[in-house]
């Protein structure tokens, strides 16, 4: 059932205030609250983390659970040069450098 309005209750209804504009563009301004900083800040940290992780994991290549020490044939093997231990050269040099009156 629809009510027919006249024209001069049509233009009261039209402008009648719904709210108050002022406190609500004021309540629209207020600053961003110190909670919802802080949520924000935990949100991107665990969105990085998780983000690098994911990278780490896709870079990384399969893990393998055999240590350094395992050779199929069994035993240790010897460590060969280049594994960490300083290797002497027999020109004398460093970096591919020669000493002075060799070739």
């Amino acid at each position: 059932m629809t009510q027919q309005l006249s024209a001069a209750e049509a233009a009261a209804v039209v402008n009648e205030p719904i709210g108050d504009l002022n406190a609500d563009l004021a309540r629209a301004a207020r600053p961003t609250s110190r909670i919802t900083l802080v949520l924000a800040a935990l949100v991107v940290f665990v969105v990085v983390f998780g983000a690098g992780a994911w990278t780490h994991a896709l870079l990384s290549g399969p893990s393998s659970s055999e240590g350094p020490s395992a050779v199929p044939g069994g035993g240790n093997r010897a460590r060969q040069p280049g594994q960490g231990e300083l290797v002497i050269r027999p020109e004398g040099g460093q970096g591919g450098q020669r000493p002075p009156g060799r070739g």
